[in-house]
């Protein structure tokens, strides 16, 4: 499944969720520094600007293999954060077969922290996502007691259902306004 995501804008907020650019490699790269962030997502060995410029050209190769769609969240003109979708495959309750999930994740540097920056990113790419045939909803695993995270999630509509390995929770439903529709 090939997903080819649009900018999407979401106008009370402020923002734009739009394809990563080679210019933003600095901001990348400073989000890769950043320990909040690192602690909660993969992030290179080598976290400079060469690898920062490599990933963003494989964006496009990913989203059309149908493995993950990454978007810079940009407000008055500067990325402040990422919030994106990757196919995940999770084992079924009892165990016997799996399931393809569509995982949200999102990260912010720290300027845009406590702003409803990634609650208004999050929702819109949710809303958005679910409006693609054949993804019903997403889940995002978060860290147990990660409070930040887990209010994004309440607000756009996700439900605590369970753990997902020791240390976090997996999250589920669809988005509660949809907004990213259209």
């Amino acid at each position: 499944m090939e997903l080819t995501l649009p900018s999407l804008v979401v106008p009370a907020a402020g923002l734009t969720l739009r394809p990563w650019r080679p210019d933003d490699a600095p901001a990348l790269v400073a989000a890769w520094g950043d320990p909040d962030i690192a602690a909660e997502t993969v992030v290179p060995k080598v976290a400079d600007r060469d690898e920062a410029v490599r990933w963003i050209a494989a964006a496009p190769t990913r989203a059309a293999a149908g493995v993950a769609v990454d978007v810079a969240v940009e407000r008055d003109g500067a990325v402040v954060g990422e919030v994106g979708l990757a196919r995940l495959t999770l084992r079924v309750a009892d165990g016997a077969g799996r399931r393809v999930e569509w995982e949200i994740g999102w990260w912010l540097l720290p300027p845009a922290r406590g702003a409803g920056v990634a609650t208004a990113a999050a929702d819109r790419l949710a809303g958005w996502a679910v409006a693609q045939p054949g993804i019903e909803r997403v889940v995002a695993r978060i860290r147990s007691g990660h409070g930040a995270s887990e209010a994004v999630a309440r607000r756009i509509g996700l439900r605590r259902v369970g753990a997902a390995g020791p240390d976090r929770d997996l999250w589920v439903g669809p988005p509660s306004g949809c907004s990213g529709a259209g």
